[in-house]
């Protein structure tokens, strides 16, 4: 009887240390169950901020193609709360940049509806912006400030709502394709752009102020625009030492890219800095003067023209014509052009049980007269049909002319530009 107390009591004690061992257990899956849910929202804001972190690189990859690399994260200014001061060296090479600022009140902040609570204008260009993720806010918020910069320089742009973009360069709203690219060709020359905070509201919108310091950003453009107008001055000049031949075209584009750039970046420093950029002027006047000057070049260039096979002179008229709209010289012949386009066209009837089809055959080679070298090689062929054998030639004829204004084109002014 005594042996069988003990077993029971035994038995107990037992049971006593399951439960016990049970509820620890169960405490314990229940605390890393939620630790484990922390670590997963983590590991989706981090993925938020790095989906953030693409867009604001292709923002900001005009810059980054230029100098290569960026200055890294920079910290808030040190007239804000929290903030660290910042160095005039950290803005040699400005960057788009994000701080860890996430403001976890239910409450709104006062920047949601005046960003001039937290980034005065007097200093600052500042603006907000909404989406589902941070990326859209923060692409809302970025790009909001380019509309500020466009709208200083009266151009009309979309709304803040419309201006979300996301990070492959898609609009997150019915905005038209010119409106996205006439903002998002700001962003691109936007530099220095930082996003202080984020806050989500009771709907999961999230919002992000973004702010750009002005005198900072001032002073990198006109030090760029100085840069670039040293290097227009020196292509201009070493252009005029080789009249005539393609380097000096090429050169005049080169020139002329420079240009349009110092263009966006007027635009920028009037928002930045107006009385600075009224009294900023270029030692090559305006990009209207580099134009000229990239037509004068051009037509200092001559091509003569010969095509093989083209029978009522339409083939050569097209490419004449091709090449008069960048302002080169053409003849239709020989004379004392320092270039000489070889061309070659051919029509050969195709099989078909139906429909009568004809095939194009054509060739083009850019030769420099004085080494006979072959500069640029192309060829090109399309079948086209009819239901009669006049009709196939001329569709022929027509999709060739095309191919010229076209494809023929942009391969030519490739070759150009290298």
């Amino acid at each position: 009887m005594l042996t069988i107390k003990r077993r029971n009591k035994n038995i107990r004690i037992q049971l006593r240390r399951g439960l016990f061992l049970t509820c620890v257990i169960f405490f314990l899956f229940v605390f890393f169950s939620c630790v484990s849910t922390s670590a997963v929202d983590l590991s989706d804001e981090a993925e938020k901020s790095e989906a953030a972190q693409k867009a604001r690189d292709a923002a900001n990859k005009g810059f980054m193609d230029e100098m290569g690399e960026g200055i890294g994260i920079a910290d808030i200014p040190e007239s804000l709360p929290g903030g660290g001061a910042l160095k005039p060296s950290q803005f040699d090479e400005p960057e788009i940049v994000i701080t860890q600022n996430i403001n976890t009140s239910t409450k709104q902040p006062d920047w949601v509806k005046n960003t001039q609570t937290s980034f005065p204008s007097s200093r600052y260009l500042s603006a907000v912006g909404s989406g589902k993720s941070t990326s859209e806010a923060e692409n809302a918020a970025i790009a909001s400030i380019a509309r500020i910069i466009k709208q200083n320089v009266s151009s009309t742009l979309v709304t803040t709502e419309k201006d979300a973009v996301s990070s492959t360069g898609d609009s997150s709203n019915q905005s038209t394709v010119d409106e996205i690219i006439e903002t998002y060709a700001v962003v691109d020359a936007l530099v220095g752009v930082k996003i202080a905070e984020f806050w989500w509201d009771k709907n999961d919108i999230v919002y992000a102020l973004a702010y750009v310091d002005k005198q900072e950003a001032a002073e990198y453009y006109v030090r760029k625009m100085g840069e670039n107008e040293n290097e227009i001055m020196e292509k201009i000049s070493v252009a005029k030492n080789s009249l005539g031949q393609f380097s000096s075209f090429s050169l005049a584009l080169q020139a002329l890219s420079l240009a349009e750039e110092n263009e966006q970046y007027i635009d920028i420093l009037y928002a930045m800095d107006a009385k600075t950029a009224q009294r900023n002027t270029f030692r090559y006047g305006s990009i209207v003067s580099v134009k000229e000057f990239s037509y004068a070049v051009a037509e200092a260039i001559a091509i003569d023209i010969s095509v093989v096979g083209d029978d009522d002179g339409r083939i050569g008229l097209a490419l004449s014509t091709m090449l008069a709209k960048y302002g080169f010289k053409t003849y239709i012949g020989t004379s004392n052009a320092n270039y000489f386009l070889d061309a070659a066209v051919s029509f050969v009837d195709v099989p078909s049980e139906r429909n009568v089809y004809i095939r194009y055959i054509f060739s083009a080679n850019l030769v420099d007269k004085k080494t006979t070298k072959i500069l640029l090689p192309y060829s090109d062929n399309k079948r086209e049909g009819h239901v009669h054998e006049a009709g196939a030639k001329e569709r022929a004829i027509q999709s060739l002319v095309t191919t010229i204004q076209d494809e023929y084109a942009n391969f030519f002014v490739d070759f150009i530009r290298r």
